[in-house]
């Protein structure tokens, strides 16, 4: 909110944003054991986190949510950090899961019972 100079409703809409499309990006990562780009979602999977996505970017722009939930434009510049941050969030839960599986494998945490 500082470094970029955002309003509050430019605020509440950038974590609108990153809130709904980090939440459908790990459930692609988190579906599979292996690296989430080795293993492509089935393409409903793929739709579905797809038009999430593109809800999400344009729930703030309509005219009838926009003032409902006080949402403000973003300027461009915002959408890059957005993207900076989604890319990191991404990677540590990456790795993250690494460490989990590995840990897993040898038998320092009991397996998932599925």
């Amino acid at each position: 909110m500082f470094y970029l100079r955002a309003s509050p409703g430019q605020f509440r809409t950038g974590w609108f944003i990153e809130s709904v499309v980090s939440a459908a990006l790990i459930i692609v990562v988190i579906r599979t054991r292996t690296s989430f780009f080795k293993s492509l979602p089935s393409y409903i999977l793929r739709l579905t986190v797809f038009a999430i996505i593109l809800f999400a970017l344009f729930i703030p722009q309509l005219f009838f949510f926009a003032p409902v939930f006080e949402f403000e434009a973003l300027p461009t510049s915002f959408y890059g950090v957005l993207a900076i941050i989604l890319v990191f969030y991404v990677g540590i839960v990456e790795w993250a899961k690494k460490i989990f599986y590995r840990r897993v494998a040898r038998r320092e945490l009991p397996a998932l019972q599925m």
